[in-house]
């Protein structure tokens, strides 16, 4: 193969690369032109939309710190509520261990009634065998 056919294959092929970097050159620019107007117009959107941000923002702080101030009151009178229902829980076991002790005087107070009953009818029988004996 002559030189200059070598040479304008090379040529040629060196032309077509340069040509396709054009072309992809082109077409990145073109793309990153887009990109960057998308980037302006999306930057200054955010621009305008700043206050209005900065408003919920200070709307959900204000938010969370109701809420936060509401959970504390909650866990302290949870922590109240626990300390009160252990002292009530106490006095009904007190008061458990009293009326126990009640119920056991009723029953002891109803037997000893009940003997006295008995010996009272006792009592009344033998007057009225003594009575029906003595005439």
């Amino acid at each position: 193969m002559p030189e200059t056919t070598l040479t304008l294959l090379v040529a040629a092929l060196l032309f077509f690369i340069a040509l396709i970097a054009l072309l992809t050159g082109r077409a990145i620019s073109k793309r990153l032109g887009a990109a960057s107007a998308g980037m302006r117009a999306l930057d200054a959107r955010l621009g305008l939309e700043t206050p209005l941000l900065t408003a919920r923002i200070d709307a959900a702080r204000d938010g969370l710190a109701a809420v936060s101030t509401g959970t504390e009151k909650a866990l302290w009178s949870l922590a109240r509520f626990d300390e009160r229902l252990d002292a009530t829980r106490v006095a009904l076991v007190a008061r458990r261990e009293d009326l126990d002790r009640e119920r056991a005087r009723l029953v002891a107070a109803r037997a000893g009634i009940a003997r006295t009953m008995n010996m009272a009818r006792m009592a009344i029988k033998a007057f009225e065998l003594r009575r029906a004996i003595l005439g």
